[in-house]
């Protein structure tokens, strides 16, 4: 039976609001340069922050820059929304 834990790969679940909820250890390491779990703290948990954080000893920008972009059209439909329903 394979889980998301048992992954080789990084994997990590983020809501709706970038924030990491879930990922598993070759995530926090490979991905973010944690040692050790995330950060209890849900508002320090950031995927972006991690993600930047973790550039600063390699290159991670392109693992980043897609989610960014993914992140920037989320945000802008998400606009869009709010100004349609207010019309």
């Amino acid at each position: 039976r394979l889980t998301l834990d048992a992954l080789d790969q990084p994997a990590y679940m983020v809501n709706y609001n970038f924030l990491v909820e879930w990922c598993n250890d070759t995530a926090a390491s490979a991905l973010f340069g944690l040692d050790a779990e995330l950060d209890r703290e849900i508002v320090a948990r950031s995927v972006f922050k991690l993600m930047l954080n973790a550039a600063k000893s390699r290159d991670v920008l392109p693992i980043l820059r897609p989610r960014a972009v993914s992140a920037i059209r989320q945000m802008a439909c998400r606009r869009g929304n709010q100004v349609g329903s207010a019309v």
